[in-house]
């Protein structure tokens, strides 16, 4: 008798389990089975149940994009801390990106989203920082060289894209620490710069 009881249980669960999937909604499954292109290993959902406690998915939907939003309790600087991002999905293509994240309904910097995407999915932070940083100050010099050789609007467009980028290197440079960066990173940040000053002279 226990072991049939036990056999039934199982059942039970699973039943309870496979009706509990299909009342999700189609855009947060999306999310959840996604995958981030600098963290390819993982998919979304199982990177975040790993690391919120009781998290709650949400969507709202405006035409055909869908606002998903994963909400829960994470640990930061060892102290329970809600934690908000939100995705915006293209339902037609499938194509989504994070809109917004939030920590304790204060928005996070780009420097800093990334920092707690390395937290969540279990990637080197300090090497992915380094590449963000090297990638703008190339972009940066490349935005340079050509404002050069334009004129008018289309330069000043060029010089305003150039800003941008560095207010994103300093922000990244105020996470990064020198203590923390290997000599391989530190030389590829220093021939990066040097392109960079050549370009603005």
């Amino acid at each position: 008798m226990k072991k049939n009881h036990f056999v039934f249980s199982v059942f039970l669960c699973a039943i309870m389990f496979t009706l509990a999937s299909c009342g999700e909604d189609k855009a947060i499954k999306a999310i959840k089975s996604a995958t981030l292109a600098d963290f390819p290993k993982m998919t979304v959902g199982e990177a975040f149940d790993g690391v919120y406690h009781q998290s709650e998915w949400s969507v709202s939907r405006d035409g055909g994009k869908a606002s998903v939003w994963c909400k829960g309790t994470v640990l930061y600087a060892d102290e329970p801390t809600r934690l908000y991002i939100g995705f915006s999905l293209d339902e037609d293509t499938g194509a989504f990106e994070i809109s917004d994240m939030l920590l304790d309904n204060a928005p996070l910097t780009a420097a800093m989203q990334i920092k707690t995407l390395c937290d969540i999915f279990g990637e080197d932070a300090v090497e992915m920082l380094v590449t963000r940083i090297e990638d703008d100050i190339k972009q940066a010099t490349a935005l340079i060289k050509k404002a050069k050789k334009t004129k008018g609007d289309e330069q000043d467009a060029l010089l305003a894209e150039y800003e941008s980028l560095s207010d994103d290197i300093q922000d990244i440079s105020r996470i990064l620490n020198d203590d923390d960066l290997k000599p391989s990173q530190m030389a590829r940040l220093k021939e990066a710069m040097w392109d960079l000053s050549l370009a603005q002279m």
